[in-house]
């Protein structure tokens, strides 16, 4: 092969590189206002919905959310109480809206749970300078059993009051399903944040 040929054939396995490692970034960016689930969730690129965030990341990694992201997406309705369900996710995610760059909660970055919401991880998550915000209204978030981490900065706000209007449930949230296995560990790690109740197995009976 001519030394010139060579040089290029270098070149392009270089600049190969380094777009693959691009693509396969362990940080995504999250905004309701200016992202688009056809991005490739950079900083100048973010993702639209958390669900597109998460399956970025399902190996492990971080979502940083950048703009008050209003939680809407309705995978199924227990007992009245529309549930988000994460998808599967073998590593663990943090979610935050500090990035290297910039604290985005200056710009009033938060998840904003509209109404009595329910919230069902399925992997490890750690919430890190991040709030969750309601209007008055109960969120549950459920482990399934998975780690629950609610590192530095993390906070619940109520718009309408001081009333603590979060549950975390180490286990299930009113499971729809009778083959569950309830036997495990629970994992909850709290550093900071304010909570209505924290259970450590399940909560209110589902299903059977």
């Amino acid at each position: 092969m001519p030394k010139s040929l060579f040089k290029l054939f270098i070149l392009f396995c270089i600049c190969l590189s380094m777009t693959v490692a691009a693509y396969a970034s362990d940080t995504v960016y999250l905004s309701a206002a200016e992202g688009n689930d056809g991005f490739d969730g950079s900083m100048s690129a973010p993702l639209k919905t958390l669900k597109a965030a998460i399956e970025a990341v399902k190996d492990g990694g971080t979502i940083v959310v950048t703009d008050k992201y209003t939680l809407t997406e309705r995978d199924t309705v227990v007992s009245n109480i529309p549930r988000f369900i994460e998808p599967e996710h073998s590593g663990k995610i943090t979610i935050t809206a500090l990035s290297d760059e910039y604290d985005y909660r200056k710009d009033g970055a938060c998840i904003y749970f509209p109404e009595v919401f329910g919230y069902s991880m399925s992997g490890d998550v750690r919430f890190e300078n991040i709030t969750f915000e309601c209007d008055a209204t109960y969120i549950y978030l459920a482990g399934n059993f998975n780690a629950m981490e609610f590192g530095e900065g993390f906070d619940c706000n109520n718009t309408q009051g001081e009333a603590k209007k979060l549950f975390i449930i180490g286990g299930y949230h009113t499971p729809t399903r009778t083959d569950l296995p309830a036997d495990k560990d629970v994992n909850i790690t709290i550093d900071s944040g304010k909570f209505y109740r924290v259970i450590c197995f399940g909560y209110e009976k589902g299903a059977g």
